[in-house]
């Protein structure tokens, strides 16, 4: 009897490491971008590129073009600068980078914590205004 016990408790300890250690790991990891920007860093790092400028221009077409996916154009600095796009399936999710004279197409980004909040919607619809108004004040002008 207390050869089965014995080798109850083995059993156990066997099942219960690798368990822990997989339930352990994800919490060790670094956690998700804030904003796209970040996940746009993130994902050159991964491809051994380290910007020394960026800027991301999400939803350049105006707050409606981006009710159910992103799309954004992004502005990097590494050795010259560089533009390219990313698109997103969901708004905070699946995004895919593109900056084809850094060879990058559909490179995976991390997914976004806070994308695509109702600030953020807010914030997108009166920068497209504010660039529209910049605009036509602009076309007057000259």
């Amino acid at each position: 009897m207390c050869r089965g016990v014995r080798w109850l408790m083995v059993g156990v300890i066997v099942v219960c490491i690798p368990v822990v250690a997989i339930i352990a790991l994800p919490a060790a990891a670094s956690p998700p971008p804030e904003n796209y920007e970040q996940a746009v860093e993130i994902a050159l790092e991964r491809r051994g590129l380290a910007p020394r400028g960026l800027s991301v221009d999400v939803c350049p077409a105006g707050p409606t073009a981006c009710y159910q996916r992103v799309y954004a154009t992004v502005h990097v600095a590494i050795d010259r600068p560089y533009t390219g796009f990313f698109a997103c399936q969901h708004v905070n999710a699946d995004c895919r980078l593109t900056i084809v004279n850094l060879d990058i197409s559909g490179a995976l980004m991390p997914d976004i914590v806070a994308a695509g909040s109702l600030a953020d919607r807010v914030s997108a619809a009166i920068s497209y205004r504010l660039a529209q108004l910049r605009a036509l004040v602009g076309s007057w002008l000259r």
